[in-house]
């Protein structure tokens, strides 16, 4: 990706990112995936049964894998339940305001 070619990158993460164990190897693409993007900015899907234990430490995997924090999270249910288009442009107008990056 050329970096001269868009403002910011901003990448959806879902909990799933890390594996629950050594021997599951199901989420190794959305490691790539997200690594390989270099976001600028990323925002991490949760479930409602998810423990804040396992939130943070997939928290902490997204950080060392891509340098960046999660600046945003949102639950499952309640993206479910609200007007997606509205929440996601929420959180694309958030992240390019922390950015500096100002939609006319």
């Amino acid at each position: 990706m050329d970096k001269g070619q868009y403002d910011v990158i901003i990448v959806g993460a879902q909990s799933g990112l890390m594996s629950p164990n050594p021997y599951y190897y199901g989420s190794i693409f959305s490691e790539h995936f997200v690594t390989a993007t270099v976001p600028d900015k990323v925002i991490l899907l949760t479930n409602k049964d998810d423990p804040e234990e396992y939130i943070g430490r997939t928290s902490s995997f997204v950080y060392s894998k891509t340098g960046q924090p999660v600046f945003a999270k949102v639950s499952s249910s309640d993206l479910l339940n609200s007007n997606t288009k509205e929440l996601v442009s929420k959180l694309v107008d958030r992240a390019l305001e922390m950015e500096g990056v100002f939609c006319g």
